[in-house]
């Protein structure tokens, strides 16, 4: 018999850098890590696209952070 999929790896006090956060599968991947307890950074070449992925992270628990990725 297999546990339940939320309680087979804790992430808890772990830090993930999530690059590409803003996209179709970095947000999914970037709430996935949320809800097993991750803190998230949430980088993106387009910051401000990174804001709704960040909230929903915020609102699983975790705090997310966004990080600009690019050149000046």
């Amino acid at each position: 018999m297999t546990e339940p999929r939320q309680h087979r790896f804790d992430l808890s006090g772990q830090v993930a850098w999530v690059v590409g956060g803003a996209g179709l599968l970095g947000s999914e991947v970037s709430r996935a890590l949320a809800e097993h307890g991750a803190q998230v950074i949430i980088a993106d070449a387009a910051p401000d696209r990174a804001e709704a992925p960040r909230s929903d992270v915020g609102r699983r628990g975790t705090p997310g952070f966004r990080a600009r990725l690019g050149h000046r």
